[in-house]
This record gives structure tokens, C-alpha cells and sequence, in this order.
């Protein structure tokens, strides 16, 4: 599995609290050979969800950052027993990219240059997969928060209320379109607010498992 020579670098801030700092691939002649079919047959990697949510959070706390910030991406190859650093990339916030490459390889051209394919290939690949992917059924949210909150109601309506039948029934259909409005215009902005402040400070910023479920979260009320 190529998603297996991707590793997501972290510091611990805090006893309770860790964050990355930057991307790292781990390449020898075998991974090298699995990225060049893959480009030939144009396939895709498919990140871990724990490496995939750790990428995302990398970028949201880089993008929040008051100070100058940039994404770090390294790709180590490995020489016999020791795993040397080749090529580092930075992108900044704004988009600016700078390239370091270590000279010792200027020599064994063919091999730096290979290395240097699958560096910005995995690169790509990362960003493709860094969008969130909306649930199946997160467009009807808003309607199945406001059919729960109508249902609720609805015995009071019933009951309660000295009513004919056909009004009682015209209270509980403008009741659900008018939850569903403000479901959709306040409660799930409220919702969505609230997920993205705790994978910055919160819950779900502490280890990969939370950010995760927080990703996942945001996924279902974007």
C-alpha cells in the first residue's frame, strides 16, 4: 500500500494535545517502482482516514495561524540502512513554493529526478484527497432535524390546542417548513461553527481519532 510511506510529523504541545508540523514520504526502490505503475495506469492512493484527518487538521491550523505559516512536505529515500532527506517543499499560506534538494544527487541524475516525481506526485495526491466529501444524505439534514423537532410538538398540537383538524394540520406543516428554515439558516451554521472551533481548540484536536470524528462531523453539516 503506497499510503504506507506517508507519515504525518507532530509535535506535543501540550500533555493532552499534539499537532503536525509536517508531511514526511519514506521511499526505497520498491515504493519507487509502485509510483511509477501507478502513474502509468493513472491510479489514485488512498490516504488512511487517520492519516487523511491528520493532513486536514495540518492545513485548517496552518490556514487559522496569525503568523506567517507554511505546509512542509519531505521525502526521505532510503540508502542502505540510512534513510536520507532528498527533497523538501514548502508551500506557504499565500502559495508560494520553495524546492530544496539535497546536492549530493546531482550525480545519479535519473534517480533524483525519479524521486522528485513521486515527491510532487504524492503531493498532488494529498491535496486531491483534502476536500471534505459530503455525506449521502447531509442535503436533507436540515428536514430530518425539523421533522424530529414537528414530531415533538405535534402531540401538543393535537391535544392541546382547541382546533378543527384542517387548521391543526396547517400549524404542523408550517411548523415543519419553518424548522426546516431555521435548521438551515442557524442551527446547522451554529453546528458546523462549533465543530470547526473544536478541532482548532478542542475535543477534536487532541489525537488523530477525534480529528477524525470531527472531519467526519463537518462533512455532515457542510
Amino acid at each position: 500500500m503506497l499510503d504506507s510511506c506517508i507519515y504525518i510529523n507532530q509535535e506535543r504541545i501540550s500533555p493532552r494535545r499534539i499537532i503536525p508540523n509536517g508531511v514526511r514520504f519514506y521511499l526505497n526502490i520498491d515504493y519507487l517502482r509502485e509510483i511509477k505503475q501507478a502513474q502509468a495506469k493513472r491510479l489514485k492512493i488512498q490516504l488512511s482516514p487517520y492519516v487523511l484527518a491528520d493532513f486536514r487538521y495540518y492545513i485548517l491550523v496552518e490556514r487559522q495561524s496569525n503568523i506567517p505559516s507554511e505546509i512542509t512536505f519531505s521525502t526521505y529515500y532510503q540508502q542502505d540502512t540510512q534513510e536520507i532527506a532528498k527533497v523538501k517543499s514548502t508551500i506557504s499560506v499565500e502559495g508560494k513554493i520553495c524546492q530544496y534538494i539535497c546536492h549530493d544527487d546531482w550525480k545519479n541524475h535519473q534517480l533524483l529526478q525519479t524521486i522528485i516525481n513521486a515527491h510532487y506526485w504524492l503531493i498532488e495526491q494529498m491535496f486531491n484527497q483534502l476536500p471534505l466529501e459530503k455525506k449521502k444524505h447531509s442535503k436533507w439534514l436540515s428536514w430530518y432535524i425539523a421533522l424530529i423537532l414537528t414530531i415533538l410538538i405535534t402531540p401538543f398540537i393535537v391535544f392541546l390546542l382547541d382546533l378543527s383538524n384542517l387548521v391543526k394540520l396547517l400549524t404542523i406543516v408550517l411548523l415543519l417548513l419553518l424548522f426546516q428554515e431555521l435548521s438551515k439558516s442557524f442551527l446547522i451554521v451554529y453546528l458546523r461553527r462549533w465543530i470547526l472551533s473544536q478541532l482548532l481548540f478542542g475535543f477534536f484536536s487532541y489525537r488523530s481519532k477525534n480529528r477524525k470524528i470531527g472531519f467526519d462531523l463537518l462533512a455532515i453539516f457542510s
